[in-house]
């Protein structure tokens, strides 16, 4: 797992805990606010995954490309 992935997990769960506690305590600001929050992030956070597997298909793509060298 690389650090753009533990963001977007760190991220993830901190969303969930703030709006798991706020429906418990039934504070509909907060849960609004979650959600435009979550909404924002998800914008945001394609383009680190995207990257994320990219850099692994091309490590991959590398590896591959170093065996056939090699042979």
């Amino acid at each position: 797992m690389n650090i753009s992935f533990k963001f977007f997990i760190f991220i993830l769960l901190i969303w969930i805990f703030i709006v798991v506690t706020a429906l418990f305590q039934n504070q509909p600001k907060i849960i609004d606010a979650g959600y435009i929050g979550a909404a924002l992030f998800w914008l945001a956070a394609p383009p680190f995954v995207f990257f994320s597997i990219l850099k692994y298909v091309m490590w991959i793509v590398r590896s591959l490309i170093g065996k056939t060298k090699q042979d």
